[in-house]
């Protein structure tokens, strides 16, 4: 028989076995004298064959416990046994072990797998969810994007069909090269007396008046009210210094000839047998002859590009030549400029008391303007018209949006400027503190367009009352400006108080004053402060209580023109909102509470008054 080794699975001698009958019994090992059960080696290839040695002497008697077999008789305990069955246990759970092991990382790899092709699954179904979202919107944009420039481009079309006037462009026709700021107006219909250009001039103050009169006589050597149209240009000419002037007139009517030769001191003709005829004249200046009522003067230096500009226009920037192509020669006032050379040369050309309100409004322009034309027309209505050319790198609409913005914003500015006057005489308290209304009217009034050509326009269209108010309420504010200080703490300063001409008349005889009610889109506030200036009477609006309660602003504009009514017609007309378009959201819904300590009105609503325990004033 083979012999069959068999390792101690204690200190893994081998044992061997001469006779495969011994497996199943216990034996003992030489080495480390443990029993263990003798069991055959689980895998084949442990199993060791060999010849059988020649059996030893035959013993007699035998220990109880020993056997044959091993070359030394060992005697193994029953108890050690148990080893090999662990070692078996330990190997089959390692093995079980290893076998989950498999099984769960294989199902979470699986897992893992599953998830990741969900969430990109999700993540494209998000973003094509998001892509038709957004398609839309992008669509409704450029939708919205297209109506607006239209609106615009239509508003354009509308302020050519609503202008007042229908002449031809301002042409630079005789004028020298470079003119750079172009004013074109009319001084007969300004100085014309008992006219509107009158009243709207007189309006303009004494010093500004007698300062553009006096220039206009030193430029064209003829009265104001002799010339029905000039235009000036000024050209710049070294840095820092002021500029060049030059002038075409055209007047009422022709004087002789003589009286032209006198007024300019004219030498001999510089292009004899050629019309229209040239001459130097006085104060280093040269004169072209247009025609019997037209003539030219400019810079001497400058009459070979005066002859040039006969039939075509003087050269000039590009900015200021396109804009030239949007006006209008018959308005009675036009101003082209360009803002950077003002900016620059600001100190050079004009007074200093001056470059406070020039750098304001150079300011509000922006930096984004190339070329800038505002137009003044006065008769049965105001008409004004602000003209800009933009820089290439903005869409137009991006800056008739922002132009529109500055203006919307001009109001507060103005208010915040105005609180900080305090202005001697009651009169100009009066003009200046309404001063910020007439801008917010202004402003509302005011509409955008944009042309084809890059350039923005805003429209404006007043009772013909706004003209003089205007101005003069600018050139107050201005000349009241020019003495505040504007660094001191603020304080509303121009809050006017009751009328002294009024302090002794009881509340129902201010009631039954006089005064004059022509409302254009007056803010609410504003018409009761105009009331209030006229009559004695204070106001006050809850706008944060009775009017909130009614769903009604302190700015709801009012449109009324009562002619000469009372104060209490006045105010029932507010009250039954005949200033408004809808006078059902006023009528019996607004009362006046009396303060029982003074003549002082609080404007509420009827729900807010009840609710206060208010009595409401009956105006009868």
């Amino acid at each position: 028989m083979h012999a069959v080794v068999i390792p101690c699975p204690h200190c893994g001698k081998e044992l061997k076995l001469k006779d495969r009958s011994l497996i199943g019994k216990k034996g003992k090992c030489p080495s480390c004298t443990r029993t263990f059960r003798l069991e055959e080696p689980e895998d084949p290839d442990e199993v060791q064959m060999e010849l059988v040695q020649p059996a030893a002497p035959a013993v007699s008697a035998q220990p109880p416990g020993t056997f044959e077999g091993f070359e030394a008789p060992v005697p193994i305990p029953v108890a050690s046994a148990g080893g090999v069955d662990r070692l078996k246990e330990l190997r089959r759970k390692n093995r079980q072990r290893r076998n989950r092991g498999i099984l769960i990382g294989g199902l979470m790899a699986c897992a893992i797998a599953a998830t990741f092709w969900y969430v990109r699954d999700v993540q494209r179904k998000q973003r094509l969810a998001d892509l038709a979202a957004t398609a839309k919107p992008k669509q409704q944009q450029d939708e919205q994007y297209t109506s607006e420039i239209k609106r615009l481009q239509d508003n354009d079309q509308r302020f050519s069909v609503m202008s007042p006037t229908q002449g031809g462009p301002i042409a630079l026709n005789f004028m020298p090269a470079g003119a750079r700021v172009i004013v074109n107006l009319h001084p007969a219909f300004l100085w014309t007396p008992g006219s509107k250009g009158e009243e709207f001039r007189y309006c303009l103050g004494t010093p500004l008046n007698n300062w553009l009169e006096a220039h206009i006589r030193t430029i064209a050597n003829f009265e104001p009210a002799e010339i029905e149209r000039m235009m000036i240009c000024l050209i710049p000419g070294e840095r820092h210094k002021p500029p060049e002037v030059a002038a075409l007139v055209r007047l009422v009517q022709a004087p002789p000839r003589f009286e032209m030769i006198k007024k300019f001191q004219v030498g001999e003709q510089l292009n004899p047998g050629f019309k229209p005829e040239v001459y130097f004249c006085s104060g280093k200046r040269a004169i072209i002859y247009v025609d019997e009522q037209t003539f030219a003067v400019g810079p001497e230096r400058a009459v070979q590009e005066m002859t040039d500009a006969i039939n075509q226009n003087a050269l000039t920037d590009i900015e200021i030549e396109r804009l030239l192509l949007q006006t209008d020669r018959d308005r009675h006032l036009t101003m082209i400029f360009d803002p950077t050379l003002l900016r620059v040369e600001q100190e050079a050309w004009f007074p200093e008391n001056v470059l406070p309100a020039l750098n304001y409004g150079l300011d509000w322009v922006g930096d984004d303007i190339k070329a800038v034309a505002w137009s003044l027309h006065v008769g049965d209505r105001f008409h004004s018209q602000l003209t800009m050319r933009h820089d290439r790198a903005t869409p137009s609409t991006t800056v008739q949006k922002k132009v529109q913005k500055r203006l919307d914003e001009l109001p507060k500015q103005i208010l915040s400027m105005v609180e900080m006057m305090d202005p001697r005489e009651v009169g100009k308290r009066r003009v200046i503190g309404r001063f910020p209304a007439m801008t917010k009217v202004f402003a509302m009034a005011t509409e955008g367009g944009i042309g084809a050509n890059q350039e923005v326009r805003f429209n404006t269209v007043l009772d013909e009352r706004a003209a003089p108010n205007l101005a003069l309420g600018t050139i107050l504010a201005w000349d009241e400006s020019t003495r505040t200080d504007f660094n001191r703490s603020r304080t509303p300063a121009t809050t006017v108080a009751a009328n002294p001409r009024n302090a002794a008349l009881t509340l129902e005889q201010k009631l039954r004053l006089k005064i004059e009610i022509d409302f254009r889109r007056t803010p609410l506030q504003d018409a009761f402060q105009f009331i209030e200036d006229e009559s004695g009477i204070s106001f006050f609006l809850d706008g944060d209580g009775g009017l909130k309660n009614a769903g009604i602003t302190k700015n709801v504009p009012q449109t009324m023109t009562l002619g000469e009514v009372t104060v209490q017609e006045a105010l029932l007309a507010l009250l039954q909102g005949k200033g408004i378009t809808k006078p059902e959201d006023f009528n019996g819904v607004l009362v006046l509470v009396k303060d029982p300590a003074a003549d002082r009105f609080t404007l509420t609503s009827v729900a807010f008054a009840t609710d206060n325990g208010m009595t409401p004033y009956v105006l009868k």
